[in-house]
Formats: structure tokens, C-alpha cells, sequence
């Protein structure tokens, strides 16, 4: 399946009107109410609400997407990466600060045969900051495991993306962690990684669950989305 980014940055090239979009009205189509447990909205009047705080800004859009001969019928052999390329550029290009939500970072620090160069493009980001002395960090939000069926040890899938993500975080010779720190840097200075979990009573007894991070999204410097 494609998956299709949306890309929005600042620019003084043109001023256009903008007015919030209820994302309700495009999953409900007509339907006038939306109920879940505990949730009730009024898509109508959702809307007038939205639009009465309407706010005017330059901005740029540009739609990208991931695509192959399997997936969206491009030639044989054929792909489109154009959301990597955007991720790479974006992280190349930020000044101060990265935040990024991801259902699973993996890149080709932890090894082959992955070949995606997010992990690298954030190291050689980091080392630029630590070398000229710029104030720079790096947020990352992802699931502490993938929600997959079974314990850790029983689910080969489950099993396989954890490690992969160690060793593209932390464990791997190539590491985030371990090419920071040959240069001298504590990666902490610059990058961290958080997982969430929630928690609550359950029959008189402590309870937590992970939370599972499906988003994925990337925000530099507060101007790129």
C-alpha cells in the first residue's frame, strides 16, 4: 500500500487564507454524530467552531509518497521515495530542534540489510551541532515493543524489529549511540528516545499497558511538518 505525507513549511512567496479542516467530516462523510463510549461529537457544529478561529499564514504544500511496481504500479524494478528523500533533506537542513513520532525506527546503523539513511542523517546532523557548538536536539517517540501478538521470545516478527532497533539505536558497532560517541559526544546532549505507557487501577490492583505509537511524523524547528 502507498502511503501518502503531507508536507507543509513556511514561505513569504505567496499569502493565502487558511481554514482549520475538520478531519471528521472526511471519515464520516454524512454522518451527522459520531458515538463512541464516553465520546460524542457534533461534526456540524465541530466545524463552525473550527472556522470561526480561522487564521491566515504563508505556507507551502507539497503531497509525497512511498511507491513501487507492487504497490501502486510503477514500472518493474521502479520506486518512488520521495517521503525518505524529504526526511533526509529535513534532518540535513534543521537548525535547532527535530521531533519525530515513528511506529518503528530502524535505519542501516543497526546493520544489513537495512538501507535507509534516517540514522545517519541524524549522526552526521548531531556531529555538525556538537562541532560548532549549536544548541540542537533530537526527540524521538516510539513504542516500546510493536504491538504484535505473543511475548517477545515467542514472535519471530515481534523479536526481529526489536533487535534491529537496538542496533540501529544504541547496541550495533554502528549505532547512533556508538558513532556519536567515538567522536567525543555524549548522545544524550543531543538525541533521546521515549516510549510511553499508561497506567491505572484495574480490580484494586496497579496496572500499565505500553502505549502503541503508530503516527508517523516528523516537525523541524516548528516550521516543517
Amino acid at each position: 500500500v502507498s502511503s501518502i505525507f503531507i508536507f507543509f513549511f513556511s514561505s513569504r512567496r505567496r499569502h493565502t487564507r487558511f481554514l482549520p479542516v475538520s478531519w471528521a467530516r472526511r471519515c464520516v462523510q454524512e454522518t451527522e454524530y459520531i458515538e463512541q463510549p464516553c465520546l460524542r461529537f457534533n461534526v456540524r457544529q465541530d466545524e463552525a467552531k473550527l472556522a470561526a478561529r480561522s487564521f491566515s499564514q504563508d505556507m507551502s504544500c507539497q503531497i509525497l509518497r512511498s511507491g513501487a511496481d507492487w504497490s501502486v504500479g510503477l514500472a518493474l524494478g521502479s520506486k518512488e521515495n520521495s517521503i525518505y528523500l524529504a526526511y533526509v533533506e529535513c534532518i540535513e537542513q534543521a537548525k535547532h530542534f527535530i521531533y519525530i513520532e515513528s511506529q518503528v525506527f530502524i535505519s542501516e546503523c543497526g546493520g544489513a540489510p537495512i538501507k535507509n539513511k534516517i540514522g545517519v542523517a541524524l549522526v552526521l546532523r548531531t556531529k555538525r551541532a556538537f562541532f560548532t557548538q549549536e544548541k540542537f536536539r533530537v526527540i524521538v517517540v516510539k513504542p516500546l515493543l510493536q504491538a504484535y501478538e505473543g511475548d517477545l521470545e515467542k514472535n519471530p516478527l515481534k523479536l526481529l524489529y526489536f533487535t534491529y532497533e537496538q542496533y540501529t539505536i544504541f547496541r550495533g558497532s554502528e549505532s547512533i549511540w556508538k558513532q556519536l560517541q567515538d567522536e567525543g559526544i555524549n548522545p544524550e546532549d543531543y538525541i533521546q528516545f521515549f516510549g510511553l505507557r499508561t497506567h491505572g487501577i484495574v480490580g484494586d490492583k496497579p496496572c500499565t499497558e505500553v502505549v502503541h505509537v503508530n503516527s508517523k511524523l516528523m516537525i523541524i524547528d516548528d516550521q516543517k511538518v
